[in-house]
């Protein structure tokens, strides 16, 4: 099965509903994001892949939701006293990260039959070689953060989100080095060496862009787990 965990996390996401529906009685909405936000994930996690469309619905469902329920909880919107119409904008939010899920599931069948019947999996041999390189990269490409506090939007505001971009492009090597860590079993000192070196400025900066290393070392993680 494709989607091995969809059936289950279905029933999950009716069970979370209908309990969000008795804690916020008043609000059939708060139920009903629940109820999205389990039906979503069953939908991205395909079997053998690493959950990243899964985390990326996640994260915006936090966005949708939790604000909402924090208004349901104390009566006022984070910074806001009230949002008018939130739960008209909660609606559509929700149906939007719906019809974004079914439309990757349609994209994805589509393209089901260009995959390799047997697709190639990456020799060990090949592996303890790709490893010292992509650690090499990984401190190259985050040696910066060691010497200068990288901020896009004094360096050049008209281009910052170019930047920030740009800057981002480092997560891949990051993130291949864990992925490749963890499928051959190989190769853990250059891992963790990798994460202690792109966490400790992160600890020391102003936002909490900690949390971005730690996201990175659960989806991948998380993508060894065969349900």
């Amino acid at each position: 099965m494709d989607y091995p965990l969809q059936p289950r996390l279905l029933l999950w996401g009716l069970v979370a509903g209908s309990i969000g529906l008795a804690v916020f009685w008043s609000s059939p909405m708060a139920g009903a994001a629940f109820g999205v936000l389990f039906c979503i994930v069953g939908m991205a996690w395909r079997a053998g892949e690493p959950p990243i469309l899964a985390f990326c619905l996640v994260y915006q469902w936090c966005f949708i939701a939790t604000g909402y329920l924090y208004q349901l909880v104390t009566g006022t919107y984070p910074g806001l006293e009230r949002v008018p119409h939130i739960e008209l904008a909660v609606g559509l939010s929700l149906l939007g990260l719906l019809v974004l899920v079914a439309g990757i599931r349609c994209g994805i069948h589509a393209l089901h039959r260009y995959e390799p019947s047997d697709p190639k999996q990456l020799p060990a041999d090949h592996a303890v070689y790709l490893i010292p390189r992509l650690f090499l990269w990984v401190i190259g490409l985050y040696s910066l953060n060691w010497f200068v506090r990288l901020t896009p939007m004094t360096l050049y505001f008209d281009g910052a989100q170019v930047i920030y971009n740009l800057l981002a492009l480092r997560t891949i090597f990051f993130a291949l080095l864990f992925l490749i860590v963890l499928q051959t079993q190989v190769g853990y000192g250059y891992a963790v060496a990798a994460f202690v070196y792109v966490l400790l400025p992160q600890l020391a900066s102003m936002m909490s862009h900690f949390k971005e290393s730690f996201f990175v070392l659960s989806i991948a993680l998380l993508g060894q787990w065969r349900p």
